[in-house]
């Protein structure tokens, strides 16, 4: 059983959206908007491993994690394709309960050097844009919700042990 504490920046990443409506008689007809804006986020998790056994310095092991996710959206972008209107979203940051879990091998180096392949599913949240408003200031909505973000992460790292146990060495046939 193994516990870590992770922090990490996710850098701005390009959502981009679409979506249309049916209109609303003869003078507001059927359209669509495309949205565009930057996503970036601070992640916080503490997590949980266990290590399923090892083989010839191989350990394969899951585990879990629970945690935070502030995610700003910045620089919303709302294009109405038919009527040509451009809307801009003012920049917003929410905080959301996060959680990951886990799937990965581990190798044994040295006794105290530990190679680790992982594959990591999270879940950050929603967030909300800030008020949207039209380039001429005509109209306004509260702002466009983006709903369940997530990442699959394929992740290597190196660990280093302090005080371990000695390596198991792998099995030499003769």
């Amino acid at each position: 059983l193994r516990f870590d504490i992770t922090g990490e920046y996710r850098g701005k990443s390009l959502f981009l959206a679409q979506d249309k409506y049916p209109g609303g008689g003869p003078i507001f007809g059927p359209g669509t908007n495309e949205y565009t804006a930057d996503i970036e986020s601070w992640v916080g998790l503490a997590n949980a491993y266990i290590d399923l056994g090892t083989w010839h310095c191989v350990t394969p092991y899951i585990g879990g994690g629970v945690g935070f996710a502030n995610i700003s959206v910045l620089g919303l972008k709302d294009v109405n394709v038919p009527q040509e209107g451009v809307a801009f979203g003012t920049d917003s940051t929410d905080t959301n309960f996060a959680w990951a879990v886990y799937a990965g091998l581990a190798y044994d180096v040295t006794p105290a050097v530990t190679l680790d392949l992982s594959y990591r599913y999270t879940d950050l949240g929603d967030v909300k844009s800030g008020p949207v408003t039209t380039y001429q200031g005509d109209f306004a909505y509260n702002g466009l919700e983006i709903n369940h973000i997530t990442s699959n992460d394929l992740m290597l790292g190196v660990r280093w042990k302090f005080g371990g146990s000695q390596a198991p060495m792998p099995v030499s046939y003769k």
